[in-house]
């Protein structure tokens, strides 16, 4: 399994994180240079050459400190008692700093490595590094995948039994 998960993540090497955002509490990472694609119903959008769409704890740190983590999705900087920014989490005003970073000086990939439970390190430069790690005993979700939009065929799920 570590042999597939690394030749899963290793198209990735070379290519710059050009845009993080959520769907609730799933993460997407989307690397290399955007691209139109067109969909089903005839409208083209722009996606890019990867995204990697992650459901289990996650972290991203630059030179060993934490800029943004999966708790963060749970937390606001903002008392909760005002209904106008319930859905304001930490985590939104984190990855609005980060994004802004990453639009002018977008950090590539250097290296990928991994291990046989499932988990990933994604070591970019300007010393970021995407961290993910499976925490659940189960395998009746999927914890994280890695596909090329637009490329129906193209697909790595983790773990592989939720195809």
């Amino acid at each position: 399994m570590k042999k597939v998960i690394y030749q899963a993540l290793t198209p990735l090497i070379g290519l710059p994180l050009r845009n993080i955002n959520r769907s609730a509490n799933m993460l997407c990472l989307h690397f290399g240079d955007p691209r139109a694609v067109t969909d089903r119903d005839g409208s083209a959008r722009a996606v890019h050459d990867w995204t990697i769409q992650v459901q289990c704890p996650w972290r991203i740190s630059q030179n060993g400190r934490i800029v943004i983590a999966y708790r963060d999705f749970y937390f606001s900087d903002v008392p909760l008692s005002n209904l106008a920014v319930m859905s304001k989490s930490r985590f939104n005003s984190l990855l609005d700093t980060l994004c802004a970073e990453f639009d002018t000086t977008p950090p590539v990939v250097d290296a990928v490595e991994n291990d046989d439970k499932g988990s990933f390190s994604v070591r970019l430069s300007f010393g970021y590094q995407l961290e993910v790690f499976p925490a659940e005993s189960t395998e009746s979700g999927k914890h994280w995948r890695i596909f090329q939009p637009g490329a129906n065929d193209n697909s790595f799920v983790f773990p592989p039994a939720t195809i």
